[in-house]
């Protein structure tokens, strides 16, 4: 952490949270929070448009998360033991695309907020579409430092874990557990 105060103290530092729907950003200066944004674009559009395109051209359907999966490990997916010709290719660009506009409504929310991308120090990336759109969010956004989380699903679950138990032992005193279920639920 002397590493993260001492280089950042002074700087803007942005959580960048990419989910299937939607796209949140945490703006922490001096590390406190300031502000957040949301944005309404996730991964599930280049993926939805993906499974459409599978499902026109080869009248299969592929779930969500086995294509997202196929993606991110750079696998073959494999239809009636073929591989799909130029899959890879189809997928870059229905990817970069969305991926391009959210990097764009992004700088533009930012903007909004008064976060101009040169005082920005630090950008932590995470949630799954991180690594989906990791490839243009690190060209685009270049100039920036960055730090993408190699589970970055599990960040998510990590946070609420970590957020459970605060709240559990806030409460631990409590004279029943509903008194407990009621504050999470507030």
């Amino acid at each position: 952490m002397d590493e993260y105060e001492n280089n950042y103290a002074e700087r803007t530092i942005l959580g960048f949270d990419i989910g299937a729907l939607t796209s949140d950003v945490t703006v922490i200066n001096n590390f406190e929070l300031r502000t957040f944004f949301g944005i309404d674009k996730g991964t599930i559009d280049p993926l939805n448009r993906i499974i459409d395109f599978i499902k026109t051209e080869y009248k299969v359907t592929v779930s969500r998360h086995k294509l997202d999966n196929t993606i991110i490990r750079n696998e073959k997916l494999l239809i009636y033991g073929e591989e799909i010709p130029n899959l890879r290719d189809t997928c870059k660009q229905m990817i970069d695309y969305e991926a391009r506009q959210l990097v764009d409504e992004f700088t533009s929310k930012a903007a909004a907020a008064g976060i101009q991308l040169p005082d920005i120090g630090l950008i932590v990336l995470c949630g799954g579409g991180s690594l989906l759109f990791k490839e243009v969010i690190q060209k685009q956004l270049s100039r920036i430092p960055m730090i993408f989380s190699n589970n970055a699903v599990m960040l998510n679950a990590l946070g609420a874990w970590k957020n459970a138990n605060k709240l559990r032992n806030e409460y631990v005193s409590a004279s029943s557990s509903l008194d407990f279920v009621a504050a999470t639920l507030e």
